[in-house]
């Protein structure tokens, strides 16, 4: 699909890609550091991102009856316990993409119990707000989002985010290690994309990025890489 969609659109998709193949098969792997790493790869390769808490609403049909899953919390703030687990949930926000990416789907089980070769339930999210963060912010205008047979909705609460930073301390050199690792792999695919399609609109739109794949600008390099042992071992924000 990445040879036919516009560029801009194979640009994300390829980056969340990579998001997907590394964590998407491992549920207990700390979803909030998840989503800390995807949001520094995105700053490596030069674009504008954040983590905004949230909840993600997951609507379903059991037996005639409409059901729904919560993915982080609403009615009061989040907080992380003593061993590093949380009942918080967070999206990232690229405001040079004008997109909301969510993780959720990779990791929780109902929708990755249901997920088949035709039916993708645990992709991330892609969300496109074409009014920028004012937009996916205002309370007036409702995200949802159909992922058959599923009913997606969100949720944010971006002034709760200093009740996470103890987290993302907790996991800094993952989330640092983890985005350094995403980085490469992205732009590894962004590169071997451009060998066979024109991708010039990418270069234009975002300079940063085009010096990363023309060459003229490199990535730090990989240190060690964060075992996955260690990265679990640092607890799992269920």
């Amino acid at each position: 699909m990445l040879h036919v969609m516009p560029a801009e659109a194979a640009l994300v998709q390829a980056i969340v890609a990579v998001a997907h193949q590394a964590i998407a098969a491992r549920p207990t792997y700390p979803a909030v550091a998840a989503a800390g790493q995807l949001a520094r790869c995105l700053s490596l390769l030069g674009f504008d991102s954040e983590l905004i808490p949230a909840c993600t609403t997951v609507g379903y049909q059991d037996r005639g009856k409409t059901r729904f899953r919560e993915i982080g919390v609403w009615q009061e703030p989040p907080i992380v316990r003593a061993d590093g687990t949380t009942d918080g949930h967070v999206v990232v926000w690229c405001d040079s993409l004008t997109r909301c990416i969510d993780l959720a789907p990779c990791q929780d089980r109902l929708l990755r119990g249901a997920s088949t070769s035709g039916v993708p339930s645990d992709q991330p999210v892609v969300l496109p707000v074409a009014g920028g963060r004012r937009q996916l912010l205002d309370r007036s205008r409702q995200m949802v989002t159909p992922r058959p047979p599923f009913l997606l909705h969100w949720m944010f609460f971006p002034n709760w985010m200093p009740m996470l930073d103890p987290l993302l301390d907790r996991h800094s050199v993952a989330i640092e290690q983890g985005g350094l690792a995403m980085a490469h792999a992205s732009l590894d695919l962004l590169s071997a994309l451009a060998v066979v399609r024109d991708l010039p609109l990418l270069d234009e739109l975002y300079p940063s990025l085009g010096d990363l794949l023309s060459g003229r600008r490199s990535l730090p390099a990989l240190l060690d890489a964060v075992s996955r042992d260690e990265c679990e071992a640092s607890g799992a924000d269920r």
